[in-house]
């Protein structure tokens, strides 16, 4: 069983170590750890400081962020390092049998560089405690005697994973490689600066062969329905704008898009997954918004938008389980499709993403926010490109620097009226594009 994966230089192959988290009376819950063919349960031991030391490292951000009406917390009161709290979760899921299993496994991977570990972090999908077990920041999980945050690491990381029937439905491999970006930042939100990302998305693949991009510009519910059951389908759909962790409307998370008369508005998590039902499933949803795998209290844990996904049938989602400042919206999203045409495995393009994330952005945990959630997939899922040599290309005239004498380009100004709105898209081809322009009515 091979991760979903675009590789062709690599070496890496990932060996799951799985941990299973499972109800265990009343209150607590079971950690079941499995390698191949062995075997080990122990308690799941989850200290009660870990839940306040949690809540208050979930720092709020200053800056525009990618959650609707987000304000700085100004009451969160002392709060622990990351290193504390990740070391309290390695404790609590890795102590007793379990933990020595993970050491008898971990030192025949050391020694081997052509062998990685995942670390598979399995959640109960239909046990309504588990929300509790879901909000917390596994991300930080951290081995103090090696100094390592697991999340950071290419050969070692840790992943998410919802136990789920359904089987997968993943849309064959072959080039070429389609990728559908959406944007949408409709008015009464914070203005983001997703043209930047969108450059950056397109800097980053077109310099490999075989790749097609289609681009939404201000993505309504009827673009995004159109797009992702046409044809052709799409092996990436990578989403771009603002989101919530619990609608009340519809009781699970959301999605923010534009409208055609200019209101926002809301994609449930459930509308969403609808939209791939039935259909060969992309091997890779980035929602880079907030609060896209949040999981909130007395909720069925399933009701984030990224863990709906996954139960429907998907094979990995990347979403942010809190609020994720613009800033580093842009670097995870530059990193991850850097790493991604470089060849690079899924869990270890993410994990370079937190590294350049973490890195760029020293005394924050926000490369902690994104969570990564991977179903097990036999073979390749993302097709090889037609030629896997990175081609030398000249910068788009969005990105390059501007002349001495040319004036320097317009901030991003946000447009006050869509009324009359025209569906654009943009084709990109191995680095050509073709613009279409239609009537939301065609």
């Amino acid at each position: 069983m091979v991760n979903p994966r675009w590789h062709r230089r690599t070496s890496l192959i990932y060996e799951d170590f799985n941990l299973r988290l499972a109800p265990d009376g009343d209150d607590g819950f079971q950690v079941h750890a499995s390698f191949q063919e062995q075997r080990v349960s122990g308690p799941l031991a989850l200290p009660p400081e870990l839940w306040l030391l949690g809540s208050r490292l979930e720092e709020a951000c200053n800056g525009p962020s990618r959650h609707l009406g987000l304000a700085p917390d100004s009451n969160a009161g002392e709060r622990a390092s990351p290193e504390e709290l990740g070391g309290l979760l390695f404790q609590a899921l890795l102590g007793g049998e379990v933990g020595g299993l993970f050491r008898s496994v971990q030192g025949a991977f050391e020694g081997d560089p052509g062998r990685a570990l995942r670390l598979r972090l399995h959640f109960p999908s239909r046990e309504k405690r588990a929300w509790r077990l879901q909000s917390l920041p596994w991300e930080l999980l951290y081995h103090a005697q090696d100094r390592r945050f697991f999340a950071l690491s290419c050969r070692m990381p840790l992943v998410r994973s919802l136990d789920t029937p359904r089987p997968l439905r993943v849309l064959p491999a072959g080039p070429p490689l389609r990728v559908l970006v959406a944007m949408a930042n409709p008015p009464g939100t914070d203005l983001l600066d997703l043209p930047a990302e969108r450059r950056k998305i397109e800097e980053d693949l077109s310099k490999v062969s075989g790749i097609e991009f289609v681009v939404l510009e201000q993505t309504t519910l009827r673009d995004l329905r159109l797009r992702l059951r046409g044809k052709p389908s799409f092996h990436i759909v990578h989403f771009m704008g603002h989101g919530v962790g619990f609608d009340e409307e519809s009781g699970e998370g959301a999605l923010l898009l534009d409208s055609p008369g200019g209101e926002v508005a809301r994609l449930s998590a459930t509308g969403l997954t609808e939209m791939f039902e039935d259909l060969a499933a992309p091997a890779l949803v980035v929602l880079n918004a907030c609060e896209t795998a949040l999981t909130s209290g007395g909720v069925d844990p399933i009701r984030s938008v990224a863990a709906s996904l996954v139960v429907a049938g998907l094979p990995a989602v990347l979403a942010q389980r809190t609020a994720i400042q613009d800033d580093a919206a842009l670097i995870l999203a530059e990193e991850l499709y850097r790493r991604l045409a470089q060849d690079e495995p899924i869990e270890a393009a993410v994990a370079e993403a937190r590294r350049a994330l973490r890195l760029e952005r020293w005394g924050t945990t926000e490369w902690a926010i994104p969570a990564l959630f991977v179903r097990p997939a036999p073979g390749e899922v993302l097709p090889h490109p037609v030629e896997a040599l990175v081609k030398e290309t000249t910068p788009p005239p969005s990105s390059r620097e501007p002349a001495a004498s040319e004036p320097p380009p317009a901030a991003p100004q946000r447009k006050l009226s869509v009324r009359n709105k025209r569906v654009k898209e943009q084709w990109i081809v191995q680095g050509d594009v073709h613009n279409h322009e239609g009537s939301e009515g065609e």
